[in-house]
């Protein structure tokens, strides 16, 4: 999927570290959103004139899809591990899993049970899902 992942400054691979938050998301991983998407990253950010100086640099990605939890609806949410109340982005970075992925759909579907994910967006848990960047 060509996915599209902004910085105030030029992106340079590194190593991928996620920790476990008391909120959706995680501490750590590389966010980005689908390139065609209708509502991403940088759609949500001009909206609500929230750090644009983040989109400064956009770098394209290709991110592999064969490893990940793709969540389109509410019932999706059972594909994700738990540590009580919030996802345990551990768990499933030890157990494979290199992205996470909610669609516009699932975006709509989820409202208010990932507080913070606020448009379609991907976050990456494991570098080896990243092809050429441009």
């Amino acid at each position: 999927m060509q996915c599209i992942h902004y910085t105030a400054t030029p992106w340079q691979p590194a190593p991928i570290v996620v920790a476990n938050s008391q909120h959706s998301k995680p501490v750590g991983g590389l966010w980005a959103s689908p390139v065609d998407s209708a509502w991403g990253w940088a759609d949500w950010c001009r909206d609500q004139d929230f750090r644009l100086e983040r989109l400064a640099v956009g770098v394209q990605l290709e991110v592999s899809l064969d490893r990940a939890i793709v969540i389109d609806s509410s019932a999706d949410l059972d594909q994700l591990d738990w540590a009580g109340d919030y996802p345990d982005w551990e768990s499933m970075a030890g157990r494979g899993v290199d992205v996470v992925y909610l669609t516009l759909d699932g975006l709509m579907g989820t409202r208010g049970q990932l507080y913070g994910w606020d448009c379609e967006s991907l976050v990456v848990l494991n570098l080896r899902a990243i092809g050429e960047a441009r």
